[in-house]
């Protein structure tokens, strides 16, 4: 009846508090209580699995110096990196743990070799074996048809050329076998109908060599941006692993064991891969596929063994760095490296060292408040306090706290006036670094999800998602998103025609782009907005007899200053660099100030300044943009921080 006491719930190390809070309360409905510390973080669960089941040795490694562990958790559809400092007292004392940086692609994994095996591999097969060009596939064919039929052969024949491969090395055969000749075939065909076609699939392969092509985005130690498409995700796995170092202020060097979990973690060529990029390591890696997944459970097993048995965890989470709160006196400690965690162990923490740093009668004050971390100080916290009717030195009472959940709670409160309003604060994860990397396309679910809860803002949410789909370099779906309004309005609209256009040139379909501006030019005779993308895309072909000609023909609607610098530069550029400086330098007076123009008028003034060999002007609007882009910057301290009792001035 009061639920079950010995149990250990992982949850991912990127979880929030709220997230937590909810896994606590998930439990808790389920008569489960797992208080206490009872929440686990998957990778660590994942190193007590590995240390016990493969190297009990590694345990005891930790207790002539402190070490740091890299999980790399590879699954189906996300990479996970956690970063841990790892410490032990005495050998028959726990291990403690700090988090020193959590890393987070959502959308990085398993899944996307599949879908990349798919498109690069098994589409180009489909379209040979069925006389099909690139472009006669639509967007909702690919989702709808082509995806779900295939999706399962591109993960059986990823398994089965992992295995080849494993198999190959097992006997010492890899190194002297041709990639070419490592072949998995499909040994099925595969038939689906497509609209009035029917299409078949009779031997889907991949070769080694194939394989290696399709791994390449997702293994470059150099190129760790995303190669995102409305199909799938590309990014090399050294995307999270070099931000979670990064943010840690670590070197690959400093690293001490790399732990690989996860069935995607099993692939010959990741391992590889995680073994040159950390030379100084000690990889430790899983070697069956059903132990790399059962890692977690069987860790968090261990851990509610340890906990019933003896009271004590495996192991301890503690502070990984000293927590200080900024006053004029210097640097106040709150909490000291190596603390175990929750701190303190009960209630509170108080202190009644400080007070108000200057009077606030005629005018409020404000008290900033502010906390860093670690010898180098680096800002974890910045807000302010504003009072008012208090003198100097009216004495101030801290409280704070340092939960199990990485979460530090803070108040501050005049001591004299309890029934005072006090200053509150709760920092999550205040000395680790969270990371998540996808908010483009969460944006893009968000809004896909608000439309199909009500399909009546088909109007207003479908552009914005075709605009954040195109952002991501999903074009074959902002086509079919803006083909679907089209559809809808069954008419000719031209800002929609327009924007058919832009994303059909996106995707290298210039011809089809050529034919929507000017479909967009005719069903809309006064805007002229159509006509100058044609003319842009004309200059891009260097066909500019062409562009002047469209940009004269926009200008018979709309004679402004960008339409201006267009027809300039393309002037200049078809008659060999010939051009009247004194028009440059009109049209540049014409844009007036630049402050005053929005980003895509400023851009075309720079075009203009560069025309006029005006160089101040082109500066002048480039720090403008700069500035613009900036945004707010980091917030200055607002207010005085608080002062010792006793040393006010």
């Amino acid at each position: 009846e009061g639920g079950v006491d010995n149990v250990v719930v992982t949850v991912p190390a990127s979880f929030q508090v709220a997230q937590r809070a909810e896994t606590v309360k998930a439990c808790a409905a389920a008569g489960l209580n797992v208080s206490g510390g009872r929440l686990l973080d998957e990778p660590v669960a994942a190193f007590i699995d590995y240390a016990y089941r493969h190297d009990p040795a590694l345990l005891d490694s930790v207790a002539d110096r402190s070490r740091l562990l890299l999980v790399f958790d590879f699954g189906g559809g996300t990479c996970d990196i956690a970063l841990f400092g790892l410490a032990r007292a005495a050998p028959d004392q726990p291990v403690q743990v700090s988090s020193r940086s959590v890393s987070r692609f959502h959308r990085l994994g398993g899944g996307d070799i599949d879908l990349a095996i798919l498109h690069k591999i098994l589409l180009p097969q489909l379209c040979r074996e069925n006389g099909l060009s690139e472009f006669e596939l639509t967007f909702q064919d690919k989702t709808r048809v082509l995806t779900p039929a295939l999706i399962a052969v591109a993960e059986a024949l990823k398994t089965q050329i992992c295995n080849e491969i494993w198999r190959l090395q097992q006997f010492g055969k890899l190194a002297t076998t041709p990639r070419a000749e490592i072949v998995a075939r499909y040994p099925r065909q595969v038939s689906m109908r497509c609209g009035e076609r029917t299409l078949a699939l009779s031997s889907a392969t991949i070769s080694a060599q194939e394989f290696d092509a399709v791994l390449d985005p997702f293994l470059s130690a150099e190129h760790l941006f995303a190669r995102s498409t409305e199909y799938r995700l590309e990014n090399s796995i050294f995307a999270p692993i070099a931000d979670a170092l990064d943010r840690a202020g670590l070197e690959t060097r400093d690293i001490d064991h790399v732990l690989a979990v996860g069935g995607s973690a099993l692939i010959p060529q990741v391992i590889d891969a995680l073994q040159g990029y950390f030379p100084g390591a000690h990889l430790l890696q899983y070697e069956d596929r059903k132990d790399a997944q059962l890692a977690i459970a069987r860790g968090a097993s261990l851990h509610a063994l340890a906990l019933a048995a003896s009271g004590r965890g495996i192991v301890d989470p503690v502070a990984q760095d000293d927590i200080y709160l900024v006053t004029q006196g210097g640097y106040l400690q709150l909490l000291a490296q190596g603390v175990p965690l929750p701190f303190p162990p009960d209630g509170v923490a108080c202190n009644d060292s400080l007070s108000v740093p200057e009077d606030a009668f005629e005018q409020a004050s404000e008290l900033s408040v502010e906390l860093v971390a670690g010898a180098e100080r680096r800002l974890l916290f910045r807000d302010h306090w504003k009072l008012a009717m208090v003198r100097q030195g009216s004495p101030l009472r801290l409280e704070y706290a340092y939960d199990e959940n990485q979460v530090f709670h803070l108040q501050l409160k005049l001591a004299d006036f309890p029934e005072s309003v006090p200053f509150t604060a709760r920092i999550e994860n205040p000395l680790s670094h969270v990371v998540n990397p996808n908010r483009t396309q969460e944006e893009i679910d968000r809004l896909e999800e608000e439309y199909r809860r009500d399909p009546q803002q088909a109007d207003e949410l479908i552009p914005r998602i075709a605009e954040l789909c195109t952002d991501l370099g999903q074009h074959d779906k902002a086509i079919g998103l803006v083909r679907a309004l089209l559809r809808k309005a069954n008419r000719p609209v031209a800002w929609l025609l327009n924007r058919q256009a832009i994303y059909e040139e996106a995707r290298g379909n210039r011809p089809a782009a050529m034919r929507d501006y000017e479909e967009a030019a005719k069903a809309s005779r006064d805007w002229a907005g159509p006509l100058f993308n044609l003319a842009l895309l004309h200059e891009r072909q260097h066909d500019y007899a062409a562009a002047l000609r469209v940009i004269e023909q926009a200008m018979q609607r709309e004679d402004t200053p960008p339409y201006q610098t267009l027809k300039l530069r393309i002037s200049k550029r078809l008659h060999a660099g010939k051009q009247n400086r004194s028009v440059a330098d009109r049209i540049v007076a014409d844009f007036g100030n630049p402050e005053d123009l929005d980003e895509w008028e400023l851009g075309w003034y720079i075009a203009a300044a560069d025309l006029a060999n005006n160089k101040p002007a082109g500066d002048s609007a480039r720090n403008i943009r700069r500035q613009r882009g900036k945004g707010i910057g980091a917030a200055d301290r607002c207010g005085k921080p608080p002062a010792i009792r006793g040393m006010e001035t």
